[in-house]
């Protein structure tokens, strides 16, 4: 990695140090008497960087990177200046995409690291929750909302709504972010509620809001595929995706939150039948205020484009398919070892013709399944003896092969041949007959 450490100019009990890598730049301080390092407060906007100092740790500001790429590539090259594998992160995040961020890197970089929010009611400031409650507006209250994602099974177009990491099927008449709108709306004529909510932060509210409004409704939990089963073939693929991702999926739902890093923050599984896609779906994010509930697209504005077809998917169960229905074919084989397909054609000699039976199953010279190995007795008809009804059956008979074929058999010997042997052993024995009486 090329990387340049420039010295900055900043309080004078700080060592300050500017990083430039690929046209872009993070920093990193500590105190000028501090000799070894042990832990990394890592922040990611500037309103974080007034986070105090101690000694033996240093403050990296990730600020002005946008990029989940820039972000793990600023840390790697941070590793590299300060080489402490022992090194323990503090990932300070201020709201639910950064601690999301933080979460991947930490996992993705293998780090020994924790996650501290500087957001929600348990992080403000005593004096700066009393001043907002003294001079607040009720027409200042905001909840961050949520995000609706579109999607369409079978040509019926279905809206879910995800929040805290659990989507909700909106099925009312009414969005869940109407409805948490119009409760807000409720709160705010209540006086105790009001000076309640009054000091909550957007995320604090909105997590009460999602939880009234969908107390009454089933939750789908977006997780990791690992823990969770699919019941339908959309469940498989969402399912397939996220672990390609490296994302969190709910099978049930279809929909797969991606990995930070990906272009795209949702995918999801539609189907149409025996047609199934993977597309980028429409994504709202919606904020709750006093003046309503206002949206802002966070994806496609239009149907997602087919990213992914299924195509490849059916193919694969379809030839598996097809195997289990080969394997599932019965072989029957006589005594004399002789194999027959379903039909009562003769199809070769076991082991001769490099058929082989293990575990009750015929394989070919290629190692493959042909069948399933049943004796021949158990499936012929029997003949009727009743003289006025003579019933055609299948009679299981082995082909005659030709005396010029390689694989003629030595016990196989024809009548004239048999005489020819009998006449010549006589011819030779009156030979000797006559010569002994002479």
């Amino acid at each position: 990695m090329n990387y340049n450490i420039i010295p900055l100019k900043g309080p004078a009990q700080y060592e300050l140090n500017g990083v430039r890598f690929n046209k872009k730049s993070f920093m990193y301080w500590k105190n000028r008497s501090s000799h070894s390092i042990r832990g990394v407060t890592v922040v990611f906007s500037k309103e974080q960087e007034n986070v105090p100092v101690y000694d033996e740790m240093v403050v990296l500001s990730l600020k002005g990177l946008t990029s989940y790429n820039d972000l793990k590539e600023a840390i790697l090259i941070f590793q590299q200046i300060v080489p402490n594998k022992q090194l323990r992160f503090q990932l300070v995040v201020g709201n639910e995409n950064e601690k999301r961020v933080a979460d991947a890197l930490g996992r993705d970089l293998g780090l020994s690291y924790e996650i501290r929010e500087s957001f929600g009611k348990d992080n403000k400031n005593v004096d700066e929750v009393e001043d907002k409650l003294q001079n607040s507006n009720s027409s200042d209250l905001s909840a961050n909302g949520s995000q609706t994602i579109t999607t369409e099974q079978n040509g019926i177009s279905r809206s879910v709504t995800i929040t805290d990491g659990k989507g909700y099927i909106n099925s009312g008449a009414l969005s869940i972010n109407e409805e948490k709108k119009i409760l807000l709306e409720e709160w705010k004529r209540d006086p105790v509620m009001l000076q309640k909510i009054q000091s909550y932060s957007p995320k604090v509210l909105d997590d009460m809001l999602t939880k009234a409004v969908t107390s009454n409704l089933t939750s789908y939990r977006m997780e990791s595929s690992l823990k969770q089963s699919a019941n339908d073939k959309v469940g498989e693929i969402a399912m397939k995706k996220a672990q390609q991702e490296d994302g969190l999926v709910n099978a049930n739902l279809g929909i797969v939150q991606n990995h930070v890093s990906s272009v795209n923050q949702y995918s999801a599984v539609e189907g149409q039948g025996e047609n199934i896609q993977v597309v980028n779906p429409n994504v709202v994010n919606s904020t709750i205020g006093s003046n309503g509930v206002t949206n802002s697209s966070g994806g496609s504005n239009e149907r997602g484009e087919n990213i992914a077809s299924a195509s490849d998917d059916q193919v694969e169960i379809k030839e598996q398919e097809e195997q289990q229905r080969k394997v599932e074919s019965v072989i029957y084989l006589d005594q004399n070892g002789n194999l027959f397909d379903a039909s009562y054609n003769w199809i070769g000699e076991l082991n001769r013709d490099g058929y082989v039976l293990e575990n009750n199953m015929i394989f070919n010279s290629n190692g493959e399944k042909i069948g399933i190995m049943k004796p021949y007795e158990e499936n012929v008809e029997q003949v009727n003896s009743n003289i006025y009804s003579n019933p055609k059956v299948r009679t299981l008979k082995k082909p005659e092969r030709e005396y010029g074929s390689s694989n003629k058999q030595a016990a196989f010997v024809r009548l004239p041949v048999i005489i020819f042997v009998l006449s010549a052993l006589l011819l030779i024995a009156s030979a000797v007959l006559l010569f002994i009486v002479d």
